[in-house]
């Protein structure tokens, strides 16, 4: 088995060329992880151009190529919030030193700080400058994504992907709560992680 060692800092990673083993994350009944960290990025229109993102998530290989796991995460915008998902993935051919991806991620944004204060808001038409100090409710997350493993060895391989992100965060004005907004974040989500 033809080897490539490739080093990273103080960590070098070992690339094997070919192998006949199934990767970790194809075979059947094995638990898996994977930590993923990335930006959100395409959409000038908000104050947070590009958020970083890390999550991680455990899943269960339900079949040879195809997997479900659940994830927890932190995101950074104005506010941060706790991503909770679950998600499926499903893993193209057969084993190899590189290893197709494609992957559905779905959950539920929960606030970690419930307070914030935005510059202005737009109430029925009228300028409200008393409506500035909102509290976080949290949103429904959607993550599409089509990425690539790369094999290091049977164990563990480096995670690139690229997905489409949707999220729908609610905000509830702290003196009136009779107005909410929602902020719509539609991106391009990049990744980069391990998978073990």
């Amino acid at each position: 088995m033809k080897k490539v060692f490739v080093v990273l800092g103080l960590f070098v990673l070992s690339f094997s060329a070919s192998s006949q083993e199934d990767f970790v994350s194809q075979q059947q009944g094995k638990l898996f992880g994977i930590i993923e960290g990335g930006f959100l990025v395409g959409n000038s229109d908000n104050v947070d151009n590009a958020p970083f993102i890390f999550h991680s998530s455990l899943n269960y290989a339900i079949l040879r190529n195809l997997s479900a796991g659940v994830g927890v995460g932190v995101e950074f915008y104005q506010d941060t919030h706790l991503p909770v998902s679950a998600n499926l993935m499903y893993q193209f051919g057969k084993s190899g030193s590189v290893i197709p991806f494609a992957k559905f991620e779905a959950g539920y944004q929960i606030p970690l700080e419930t307070k914030m204060e935005r510059n202005y808001y737009y109430y029925y038409d009228y300028y409200s400058p008393d409506i500035r100090k909102m509290d976080a409710k949290g949103g429904l997350l959607l993550n599409p994504s089509l990425g690539i493993i790369i094999r290091c060895n049977n164990d563990m391989g480096i995670v690139l992907s690229a997905g489409y992100r949707h999220q729908q965060l609610k905000y509830v004005a702290k003196e009136n709560k009779d107005f909410s907004q929602f902020v719509e974040y539609n991106r391009l989500s990049l990744k980069l992680g391990l998978i073990f």
